[in-house]
């Protein structure tokens, strides 16, 4: 059974993040070090805690067009990028694939 993003921690581990986003592990380590780069533009929005990293659960549900407040964190079916233009996907995949690695959604 898959997880909602509302049972998630606020502050979420780079492998929860990858876990709800079905990615490896290790693509989650390569997109949050890309947000890092690029200074927020792309990748995977993290945290740095010390030497921890966290994904905050309401970047990664803006991120992927999840409304939080409504019930435990189910998918919006008109998804929204982070200029608010409404996406060109029927099922947003492919969209949250071009804000993550930074090109346009």
């Amino acid at each position: 059974m898959t997880k909602k993003l509302g049972d998630y921690p606020e502050l979420m581990t780079v492998e929860e993040a990858a876990e709800y986003l079905r990615v490896s592990r290790a693509l989650g380590y390569q997109l949050a070090r890309q947000y890092r780069i690029s200074d927020g533009t792309a990748g995977l929005p993290v945290l740095e805690l010390g030497r921890c990293l966290r994904v905050p659960r309401s970047q990664l549900a803006e991120l992927v067009g999840v409304d939080l407040d409504a019930g435990r964190g189910e998918p919006n079916h008109g998804e929204t990028d982070y200029a608010g233009r409404q996406e060109a996907t029927s099922h947003g995949a492919p969209g949250v694939v071009r804000r993550l690695r930074g090109g346009p959604a």
